[in-house]
């Protein structure tokens, strides 16, 4: 059954420039593994110009693991994660200054009348970043798990998160409005790639899979 399922994606994949599979059947048929073997035979082959795959599914532990296989495989993936969850981890990662500091140097914030001060922008970013942090830690200390405030915790954390993330996403369409050349410039950058997956996806040659979970699939 997974070969079937196999030649099944492939056919489709040859027989179409572009365009979206949904894929029926019960648990344990080989839609997943069949999936994985197409991909990987399709980005092996001796095509010249190889077209870029979207693997969707509303199952976050299936993308993980899918990841990992492609990963182990040498093929690298995008993980389009929520807008948030992004934020978030690279909050936790202690990442997110990084990136900061390195959209600073590129002048990425050139374009928003109030970011473009470097004063108002450390104090916007600073704001933000520490109350994601305290509201992380207090989700994640034992003392406060049960706290009646949880879910305001939580929802004031993915707030500021969402704050973050349409800031820095602002920038980059005020670039694409404003200065062609650069925005192109922007859309090459690794650090851009690290809060954007799917201008990574779309802009590295080296990136052909980006796995995107949704809460609801059609149908």
């Amino acid at each position: 059954m997974d070969l079937e399922y196999k030649y099944y994606y492939l056919r489709a994949i040859y027989r179409n420039q572009n365009g979206l599979k949904l894929v029926l059947g019960g648990t344990g048929l080989g839609k997943t593994h069949g999936m994985r073997e197409a991909v990987k035979e399709y980005l092996q082959s001796d095509i010249e110009e190889k077209r870029k795959v979207i693997y969707i599914t509303n199952r976050h532990n299936l993308i993980r693991e899918q990841e990992k296989n492609f990963t182990d495989a040498g093929f690298k993936c995008s993980y389009l994660k929520r807008n948030p969850e992004i934020i978030l981890e690279l909050v936790k990662r202690n990442s997110l200054n990084e990136v900061l500091e390195e959209l600073e140097r590129l002048n990425y914030f050139r374009f928003d009348e109030q970011l473009r001060n470097k004063y108002k922008r450390d104090l916007f970013f600073k704001k933000l970043i520490d109350g994601i942090k305290q509201k992380h830690d207090l989700l994640t200390d034992e003392k406060e798990k049960k706290s009646t405030l949880q879910k305001t915790i939580k929802k004031d954390l993915e707030s500021d998160c969402k704050e973050v993330f349409k800031t820095l996403k602002d920038q980059l369409i005020n670039a694409g409005r404003n200065d062609e050349d650069f925005h192109k410039q922007l859309l090459a950058n690794e650090f851009v790639w690290k809060v954007f997956p799917y201008v990574e996806f779309e802009n590295s040659p080296d990136v052909n899979i980006l796995l995107v979970t949704i809460d609801n699939l059609p149908g």
